[in-house]
């Protein structure tokens, strides 16, 4: 009987000092810990702004597209003696010639991509007397837009090349490419 009882008081002073030597942290400590890592969140969400990233990839697909309807507009014009498409139904002509395969489709919410032939004889003849054009489309992220300019995403003709450009801001995508003349050149 001994025995148990001395085991017994032996276990129990040893619960006691483990008790007594646990450290741990408070609730303070750890509500300010959790507050922390709640603002380096706030900060890190902030600064990668994912509708801007969506923004961008919208943004590269736009550029994408424009060069693609350039190049198509450029193959449509040798075979059409230099003449390039109408801005009615450019991208019917040009994948009903076989210079596009199919026609691009903007993004959500981007609208329509605008062909700008701004010849006179131009709109007299349904395209028979375009030598020039420029495919243009916004851009949104904030990479190419400012408070005072938005940026246009344009294949100018004149130039061989697409290229951002800045106009005066706003907020309709056909006023944007208004912008954007047939003698805007990329540098």
């Amino acid at each position: 009987m001994k025995k148990l009882s001395k085991g017994f008081t032996l276990i129990r002073t040893k619960l006691h000092l483990n008790l007594v030597d646990v450290k741990g942290f408070t609730l303070i400590e750890l509500l300010i810990v959790i507050a922390v890592i709640g603002v380096l969140a706030a900060a890190v969400w902030t600064a990668l702004d994912p509708n801007d990233k969506i923004n961008a990839a919208n943004d590269a697909k736009i550029q994408s597209d424009v060069g693609s309807l350039g190049q198509a507009e450029e193959a449509y014009a040798t075979t059409k003696s230099g003449f390039y498409t109408d801005d009615v139904a450019a991208q019917t002509a040009l994948v009903s010639n076989g210079d596009l395969k199919q026609a691009l489709v903007p993004p959500a919410g981007y609208g329509s991509y605008a062909f700008k032939a701004p010849d006179p004889a131009c709109a007299a003849d349904a395209g028979a007397g375009c030598t020039k054009v420029v495919v243009c489309a916004p851009a949104r992220s904030k990479k190419y837009n400012t408070v005072a300019n938005t940026g246009v995403w344009i294949y100018s003709s004149s130039s061989g090349k697409a290229c951002n450009i800045a106009v005066a801001a706003e907020p309709d995508a056909t006023a944007r490419c208004a912008g954007a003349t047939a003698d805007s050149v990329c540098p």
